[in-house]
């Protein structure tokens, strides 16, 4: 049994190794997944290995926007006081896009007590992984990250602009999903990705050109450690975010950036073994695909929750931009085997390695609380063996009805109303959720767009 080595020990240990370093970023995602934390130097990381970093509760209670939201309880309740962060030593790692040499590392926040912060999403999925470690059981997950590349935004500029390709000067202006030469465009910023992947261990797998001029996709390779899977998402943004920044462009993980073009999802992919390292999912040998009563039972309960889980999936008033027709973003709790136009996908392959793919989720969405959710509905499923829907065979597009909610309130009272929510996540993380995303909702509506300026000013 391989020992977790002390924050201290990691630390020193990493210093001696890079004598040269002496800036270092300590991150803590918070709820929309955006990492907040404070900058250090040599000294001060010692510090923070040894005590803790010392951070406010209330960055669980931040807009994407920033600002602190006073309904969560977690601000002027608490004297918006600070709660002692924990550095995970085996997260520390070289930040090789910097422009001075600098290295990152992952904090968890703990409560007064020393335990885990109820807020914090890494802890909301350990909780998860725990009710499936009882059973016996490990989930195997990777997710999948789609994003745009585009220049980046200047201080008077709203619209988003394709980046002008390092090969050639120019953007790009066509679709070619899969296609070589859209990725050799590009090639200069991908190759720093995947080397800077490499750098930090995170195990980015095959790229592509998607469906749109200038959008790309990195996988991710599967492991047997869900709350590791979600690190590894969550460094990939940042990964990607820093490297396209230092050739001076941007990348964007917004679901819709672009009315007219594909929009980027977060497509998460799992399986199950049992303590024996068998795939619990999987079909036994000329068993037909989709008839084994845990993969059906897990289906069952992914559609069960879908309509409530949906604020968790798309997270953002833009998220609900991305679901329409034919956009490879399903609205209905479709499922079915090697079938892109569903919400929940078997893939083809060997039936021994059997997985089921979630496409509903956005890249704008907290990797921690997806995978969360994601697991909790599909073990819900299997505790109370729900059946799914009828298999989908062809367009599910054509399919009537919906079970996404329409609108990002609609979803936001669902989730705050649900008894499932409340077994996934716990009635606290489920009212602070609510009210930090629900007041990011009504900031986002009271606002005048120009389109109504055009529409409507004179003409009414």
């Amino acid at each position: 049994m391989t020992v977790a080595m002390h924050p201290t020990m990691a630390v020193n240990a990493f210093l001696d190794a890079h004598p040269g370093i002496d800036r270092f970023e300590l991150l803590l995602p918070d709820l929309s997944g955006i990492a907040r934390g404070k900058r250090l130097r040599r000294a001060g990381l010692r510090g923070a290995a040894a005590h803790g970093l010392p951070l406010p509760s209330s960055i669980f209670a931040s807009r994407a926007s920033g600002e602190s939201v006073g309904a969560s309880g977690l601000v002027w309740e608490v004297g918006d006081r600070d709660l002692r962060c924990r550095l995970i030593p085996e997260s520390l790692v070289l930040m090789p896009w910097a422009p001075r040499p600098s290295a990152q590392a992952l904090l968890r926040m703990l409560d007064d007590d020393g335990a885990p912060f109820f807020a914090d999403p890494r802890t909301v999925l350990e909780r998860v992984v725990a009710r499936y470690a009882a059973r016996g059981w490990t989930p195997v997950v990777a997710l999948e990250l789609e994003f745009f590349l585009i220049a980046k935004p200047g201080a008077k500029q709203r619209a988003p602009k394709p980046a002008n390709a390092p090969l050639t000067g120019q953007p790009q202006t066509k679709t070619q999903v899969y296609g070589f030469e859209e990725l050799a465009e590009f090639d200069i910023v991908l190759g720093t990705i995947e080397d800077a992947c490499r750098i930090q261990g995170v195990p980015a797998g095959a790229a592509s050109a998607e469906y749109a001029p200038s959008q790309f996709e990195i996988n991710l390779n599967h492991v047997a450690d869900a709350v590791l899977a979600a690190d590894h998402a969550f460094l990939l943004k940042r990964i990607i975010k820093g490297v396209a920044g230092a050739h001076g462009i941007a990348a964007t993980f917004m679901a819709k950036p672009f009315a007219e073009e594909s929009g980027n999802g977060m497509h998460m992919h799992f399986s199950v073994l049992d303590k024996d390292g068998r795939n619990i999912i999987a079909e036994a040998d000329g068993a037909e695909p989709l008839s084994n009563p845990f993969l059906r039972h897990a289906v069952g309960g992914l559609a069960a929750g879908l309509r409530e889980h949906t604020a968790i999936l798309a997270p953002t008033a833009n998220a609900f931009r991305r679901f329409g027709v034919g956009s490879y973003a399903p609205v209905t709790a479709s499922w079915g085997y090697n079938n892109r136009t569903v919400a929940f996908r078997v893939p083809d392959g060997d039936p021994s390695s059997r997985r089921i793919e979630h496409r509903v989720p956005g890249a704008d969405a907290n990797p921690y609380l997806v995978t969360a959710s994601v697991l909790a509905s599909a073990l819900d499923g299997i505790e109370r063996r729900l059946e799914p829907p009828p298999a989908t065979e062809g367009n599910a597009y054509e399919a009537q009805g919906r079970d996404i909610p329409e609108t990002w309130n609609e979803a936001l009272r669902a989730f705050q109303a649900s008894p499932l929510v409340e077994a996934a996540f716990g009635a606290p993380f489920q009212a602070l959720f609510h009210a930090v995303k629900d007041e990011e909702r009504r900031v986002f509506d009271a606002d005048v767009t120009p389109r109504e300026w055009e529409w409507y000013l004179t003409t009414i």
